[in-house]
């Protein structure tokens, strides 16, 4: 497995990812499955702002990748180790309070590698959900990942 960073901007008041901070247009995330990333995100309070969201450093967060509207299918990736995610060795600038935040994310698995089957690529559901102390769980972001296959020919 090899390890890539991967930049991403996100956009708090949709929970989506777009091009860069004043520039609402949707980013789209893609990966390669057997891969592991270093997913570096920027998170801002809208699409049309420069600020970045403070985020509480009491949060945990968890990572899901699967089919939405399958309720009963297991999600091809799901990270809910809280060292996956802001670790500084990682990403040196990785800032909970400041809303620079980093996930390492590991895009393979038994599930995937069943639910992807022989395709080329599968479009999916990406989630990052924080779990506020006071409110619950927050969705920081919902937003379509592409992951392409590696198949061996």
């Amino acid at each position: 497995m090899s390890l890539n960073t991967k930049n991403i901007t996100i956009d708090a008041d949709r929970a989506t990812t777009i091009v860069a901070p004043n520039n609402a247009v949707l980013q789209p995330i893609s990966f390669v499955r057997g891969n592991e990333y270093i997913v570096l995100a920027n998170v801002y309070s809208n699409a049309s702002s420069t600020e970045l969201v403070p985020l509480s450093i009491y949060d945990n967060f968890e990572l899901i990748i699967g089919r939405t509207y399958n309720p009963s299918a297991t999600p091809v990736t799901l990270i809910t180790d809280q060292s996956k995610f802001n670790n500084v060795t990682d990403y040196p600038q990785a800032n909970v309070a400041s809303g620079i935040l980093s996930m390492r994310v590991n895009v393979g698995s038994n599930a995937l590698t069943t639910d992807i089957g022989n395709n080329t690529s599968q479009s999916y559901t990406m989630e990052v959900i924080l779990t506020n102390n006071v409110g619950g769980k927050v969705m920081l972001l919902d937003t379509t990942a592409t992951i392409i296959n590696c198949i061996q020919i």
